[in-house]
């Protein structure tokens, strides 16, 4: 069974604030079902998500707030790319500032996807 790539109908910016953009889509399925759909767009020096492994194999996870949900999460350490910073870089800073771990400690590698 194929599956047809959806047609994005329109974009437009819903909302914009000194963080963050909001763009609203709509889509059309191949099945006749048109939606409206918003997300947030990246940043231009974009971003990093880490998922630090110890040498025995235990995830390091991060309990933060998500205002979305309303409640606490576990999640992986994440954070955008400051400019002037590599992706490598913000990834031990993340991981200092999140976590506490200096990424060389921990014997990791880091890998872009």
């Amino acid at each position: 069974m194929s599956k047809k790539t959806p047609t994005i109908l329109s974009e437009k910016i819903a909302s914009q604030s000194q963080f963050f953009t909001v763009q609203s889509q709509e889509i059309a399925f191949s099945n006749g079902t048109t939606v409206n759909f918003e997300r947030l767009l990246g940043s231009v020096a974009g971003a990093v998500l880490i998922v630090p492994v110890l040498e025995d194999g235990t995830l390091l996870l991060i309990r933060e707030y998500g205002a979305g949900v309303g409640r606490y999460e576990l999640g992986f350490p994440k954070g955008k790319i400051d400019p002037g910073e590599s992706w490598r870089e913000a990834c031990i800073r993340e991981s200092q500032e999140e976590i506490g771990f200096y990424l060389k400690s921990l014997n990791c590698s880091i890998r872009s996807l």
